[in-house]
Parts: structure tokens; sequence; C-alpha cells
């Protein structure tokens, strides 16, 4: 992976820590712990499908 596209994960990988931490409050226990989940994934470099995401 080139440097570039590993800061712009790396960018990724911040936004959607902060993202699930103002949601916490709106979110379950469960959709907390699946949002975890991906981001671990993401965090190791797994491909993570979109639709996962959403």
């Amino acid at each position: 992976m080139d440097a570039e596209l590993l800061r712009r994960v790396e960018r990724l990988e911040e936004k959607l820590d902060r993202i699930l931490e103002i949601l916490e409050d709106e979110l379950t226990e469960e959709e907390i712990e699946e949002l975890n989940r991906i981001s671990e994934r993401m965090r190791k470099g797994e491909k993570v499908p979109l639709d996962d995401l959403i």
C-alpha cells in the first residue's frame, strides 16, 4: 500500500472512530459492538464491504 493511500485509510479510521463516539448515546449496545468490530477489521487492513458500513 503506498504512503498516500495508507494516510487516507488512517484518516477514514479516525473519522469512523469519532462518529462512533458521537453516536454512542443514540445506538444500542449491539450496534456499538458491531461498529467496533468493523473498525477493528479496518485497522487490521481487512476489506470491509460498503454494505457493512451502512
